[in-house]
């Protein structure tokens, strides 16, 4: 079957004050496996957007006992945060780092 790739999609409705969250679990030939979506009725800052896309992300696979999957997301600010050795006390890092605790 190849390797497992969980996708995320952000979208902002401004107008609105929400945003959304699509995450869909494919794999790497490209045929979905399954898909979900959320909203919350508030707006955060940017990287707090992200950070609780990834939280959720996270918690899906959790709940979908995948333990092997690469989660793909365009946020390359995330991303070298979550990554690197710094220790980033900010709301988005914190949020990240109390999950990836509660999942070891």
């Amino acid at each position: 079957m190849g390797c497992l790739n969980a996708i995320l999609m952000l979208c902002f409705f401004n107008d609105y004050g929400i945003f959304g969250i699509g995450m869909s679990l494919r794999y790497d030939s490209g045929q979905v496996v399954i898909a979900t979506a959320t909203n919350y009725k508030f707006f955060p800052h940017l990287n707090e957007v992200e950070a609780i896309a990834l939280r959720d992300v996270i918690a899906w696979l959790r709940d979908l006992e995948i333990k092997d999957a690469i989660i793909d997301m365009d946020c390359q600010h995330m991303m070298n945060n979550v990554c690197s050795n710094h220790l980033d006390n900010s709301k988005f890092n914190i949020l990240v780092l109390t999950d990836q605790l509660s999942t070891r």
